[in-house]
Order: structure tokens, then sequence, then C-alpha cells
């Protein structure tokens, strides 16, 4: 249900303009390098200076909204889609933050499932 919310959000990417929203996702796939975060490590700070940088930025209703959708989509997906999404907007450039999307999925999965073990003590 949710990732046909988002299909048809990125579905109205293309009635919006596609120069425009291309633009949005070269925005979104370069968020980290251009709005400056790339030394701050906390994740949840990177998160949400990286998330309020795209929303200035971007510039059509709809991406935004396509953006937004990402939220709500499993964390190992998001890459790809963003990617696709990309592609059906016009925009054919190399997109880091989903590449990079897959190694820290994985390594935040690795963590929890470390933690849970920690927290699983014999009593």
């Amino acid at each position: 249900m949710r990732l046909a919310a988002v299909l048809l959000a990125f579905a109205l990417l293309l009635a919006a303009g596609c120069g425009r929203a291309a633009r949005d996702f070269e925005d979104i796939c370069y968020a980290e390098q251009r709005a400056g975060v790339a030394g701050i490590t906390d994740p949840a700070e990177k998160a949400m200076r990286m998330a309020q940088w795209i929303d200035k930025r971007l510039r059509t209703r709809d991406a935004r909204r396509a953006f937004q959708a990402l939220g709500g989509i499993r964390c190992e997906d998001k890459g790809p889609i963003l990617i696709e999404a990309a592609k059906e907007a016009g925009y054919t450039g190399p997109c880091p933050i989903a590449e990079d999307s897959a190694r820290k999925c994985a390594e935040s999965a690795a963590k929890l499932r470390e933690s849970q073990k920690g927290s699983a003590t014999p009593r």
C-alpha cells in the first residue's frame, strides 16, 4: 500500500516538469555533500540537517512529497526506489546517498542485533 503511494508520488513528478524534478533529485542525491554535514558523526543530527536542507532546496511540490514518502519505506528499499525515481524524473547521474543506503542499513541492523544480544543476558 505504501509502495503504491510512493510510486504514485513519483509518477506525479513527471507531470511537474522533468527538468526541475531532475534537479531536485540531484539535490537529494548529493544532500550529504552539499548540505555540509559530512563531518557530523551523530546520525540523527546528520539526518535532520540533511532533511532540512533538502526541504529548503526542493523546487517542486511533487518532489517534496516523494522525498517525504521515502520515510515510510524499509531502509533497504530506499536506495533502489530513489535511484529509479530519479531516472523517471530525468536524472541519470550518480546518487551517492542512494548508493550508500545499503551499507548504512546493514550497519544499523548489525548494531541493533549487537545491542539486543547485550540486553538479553540471563539472570
